[in-house]
């Protein structure tokens, strides 16, 4: 039975290319013909840390993956392109996911480890079926476009460690229909919600400093954008967004119909303000 159970190591390790790199090993590829994958923990006895850039880049066989605690690093483009991939559980030891490590998938549900800060651009660009995400408790950056394209994903629950998403974001997320924006976020950038056509609630909490242009524009469903009391450099009139001093209409909500008349005082129209 021993020798069965080392033969059977033996073919699961020659399923996988990889380097080794300052006693550690780094997965490069993948070269087995089987939908579900486990990758293992170690490797002629040294640890597996780290999955490499495009390691299973533009692979269609790929289903299902099971990611082990040891590894604590997911690279550039990682799963890039796996149009069959349905299912990734990825180990607590994860730290550091890269940009478009998931993109262009069609995950429907994600757990994001505790020790990822960062959601870098592309992460989950056009994972169109993905419905359900578990950001980490610990996450300080959404990147441009992170989830941009998740057109099946109905809300999310941003952490409260959360300072800055980035330029478009959630964008193009269709099915969206509500979002909790934290006080704690500091930055909303460009386009950061928009075209999310099903969005019907937005409120800024007293945290937010900085409110990108277009962030919320084309997005049909809006009625209104409600801002807190105690922010210092935004408010809402009518449910239409003005930077504080009001000299800067930002944001003319999609549902708003009929005459507007913009009010005195204002000396600049954002870009996409009515778009």
């Amino acid at each position: 039975m021993v020798l069965l159970l080392l033969a059977s190591a033996v073919v699961g390790q020659a399923q996988f290319t990889y380097i080794t790199n300052s006693g550690s090993i780094t997965i490069t590829g993948y070269t087995g013909s089987v939908g579900v994958v486990t990758i293992p923990s170690s490797v002629n006895g040294l640890s597996v840390t780290r999955i490499g850039q495009q390691a299973f880049f533009n692979n269609g066989i790929l289903a299902n993956v099971s990611i082990p605690n040891s590894i604590t690093h997911i690279d550039d483009g990682a799963f890039w392109v796996c149009p069959n991939l349905v299912r990734v559980t990825i180990g607590t030891g994860v730290i550091s996911i890269g940009e478009r490590a998931f993109a262009l998938s069609s995950l429907t549900n994600i757990v994001v480890p505790n020790g990822v800060t960062n959601i870098p651009s592309y992460t989950f660009n056009d994972c169109r079926r993905l419905a359900g995400v578990s950001l980490s408790t610990n996450t300080v950056f959404i990147d441009q476009e992170a989830f941009a394209g998740c057109s099946n994903l109905p809300g999310m629950v941003i952490p409260t460690s959360v300072r800055f998403i980035g330029t478009g974001a959630f964008s193009r997320c269709t099915g969206m229909t509500n979002i909790m924006i934290p006080d704690g976020v500091g930055i909303i950038e460009d386009f950061a919600f928009e075209s999310c056509g099903a969005l019907e609630n937005v409120e800024i909490p007293r945290s937010v400093i900085f409110i990108g242009e277009g962030a919320f524009s084309r997005c049909g469903s809006l009625a209104e954008i409600k801002v807190s009391t105690n922010n210092a450099c935004y408010t809402s009139v009518n449910g239409v967004l003005f930077t504080a001093p009001g000299d800067w209409l930002m944001q003319c909500p999609a549902r708003k119909s009929g005459a507007y008349v913009v009010p005195e005082g204002v000396e600049h129209i954002a870009n996409a303000a009515f778009q």
